[in-house]
């Protein structure tokens, strides 16, 4: 009889013993809050010690020295769900990594294994700062015609406003925190009330509440410069130049020029068998040329258009006068070189103003009026894609014999309902 007492027992405390950790887990399991969150002085500068963030039921509240750039801070944080993601507008945040601005209250959303979701607002203060400062039209009607606002790095406060303001009666409006108020010289200051003389740093006070002192903030303007147009770079291109065209790289952010060659160089007129298309691109300090500088088609050229694929790849359509056919070309440039897209005057016979674009997938697309009245009517448009890749649905082009990287016309059809 004992053995079964004591086998039934041992059974009951197992399946509570099981019971009590299920529980455990499925709490521990969906929870999204935060264990802790902290600004560490070895991760921010501006930190003599470790900042503790005051977790809330849903908010995060950290006060740090005004000296610390709050639009660049590295907070570290711990779960009591390691499993949860952390996220800021869809961004994964890694604790101890991701930097963050926090000039303004931040929307953190911990989403836990059932996918749901908890959104937690954290936000870095300074006891006494200036928070906000700028210079509005509504304060300073006649002198500004709109608004100014102040870029703010620890206690110093920079704000830029046309050359022509006249700096020696602006009113500022400002924002700041702790209860103890803000001084000029002495003397208590209103926002959007108090005018100053600013052709000079002025220095804001923020006290504490209940102090006699506080902290200066730099206040200094600055005049903002009137747009020019400025070169870029040096010329580096020996021949007069025809059918310029000008791209901005999407990956680089940097210009590309082409253009057919001309005239002459070096004193010497250029054969027109030579007056072939170029291409230089700017470094971020000087031109330099993609390819052979003397031109990089087979023949004389002309027509030239530009187009970059979401890579920063560049395209370059001409038209090439090889054999003296004058049919389109379209090359890209990759490995430092000028590479076939496709097969070399694909085109129909004489086309004139070449444009050319890039499609979803980097697949280029070009147009072309067409002359000759063969293909389609004199100076007819020709609207033509290039089918090496997966490009648009097969419904959408004519059915032409299998045959791989080849240019397809785009069929074109005006339907009146």
């Amino acid at each position: 009889m004992k053995p079964i007492l004591l086998v039934i027992m041992l059974i009951v405390l197992f399946l509570a013993t099981m019971l009590m950790g299920c529980r455990d887990q499925r709490d521990l399991t969906y929870t999204r809050d935060f264990k802790s969150f902290t600004l560490s002085a070895a991760r921010n500068n501006g930190l003599s010690s470790d900042i503790q963030g005051i977790i809330g039921d849903t908010s995060i509240m950290l006060t740090v020295p005004n000296a610390v750039d709050q639009s660049k801070l590295v907070p570290a944080f711990e779960m009591l769900n390691p499993r949860t993601i952390i996220k800021i507008n869809g961004v994964v945040q890694e604790s101890g990594v991701s930097v963050v601005d926090f000039t303004e209250p931040v929307k953190y959303t911990v989403m836990a294994e059932n996918r749901s979701i908890k959104t937690w607002t954290v936000s870095v203060e300074k006891k006494a700062a200036i928070t906000k400062f700028g210079f509005y039209e509504n304060e300073n009607p006649g002198v500004l015609f709109k608004d100014y606002r102040a870029v703010i790095t620890g206690v110093n406060i920079h704000i830029y406003v046309p050359k022509e303001t006249d700096l020696t009666q602006l009113t500022p409006r400002f924002e700041y925190s702790g209860g103890g108020g803000v001084k000029v010289n002495g003397v208590v200051q209103e926002s959007g009330k108090n005018a100053h003389d600013f052709t000079q740093p002025v220095a804001y006070e923020v006290l504490e509440s209940g102090a006699t002192s506080g902290e200066q903030f730099i206040v200094k303007v600055h005049f903002l410069t009137d747009p020019v147009w400025t070169k870029i770079g040096e010329n580096i291109i020996g021949s007069r130049t025809d059918g310029i065209v000008i791209g901005v790289n999407p990956v680089t952010d940097k210009p590309l020029i082409g253009y057919q060659r001309d005239g002459s160089e070096g004193g010497v007129v250029i054969d027109g068998a030579e007056e072939k298309v170029a291409v230089i691109s700017y470094t971020g300090t000087g031109w330099e040329f993609y390819g052979n500088a003397k031109g990089f088609s087979e023949d004389k050229a002309e027509d030239l258009t530009t187009a970059f694929d979401d890579t920063g790849v560049p395209y370059a359509s001409f038209k090439d006068f090889t054999n003296s056919e004058q049919r389109a070309t379209v090359m890209k440039y990759v490995n430092g070189a000028w590479a076939l897209v496709g097969q070399a005057r694909f085109s129909v016979p004489r086309p004139d103003y070449l444009s050319m674009t890039i499609g979803s997938g980097n697949i280029p697309f070009i147009t072309m009026s067409a002359r000759g009245g063969v293909v389609v009517a004199e100076r007819g448009l020709y609207p033509m894609r290039f089918d090496g890749t997966a490009g648009m649905p097969p419904t959408r082009l004519p059915v032409l014999p299998a045959a791989s990287h080849k240019w397809l016309t785009a069929m074109v059809k005006c339907m009146w309902l």
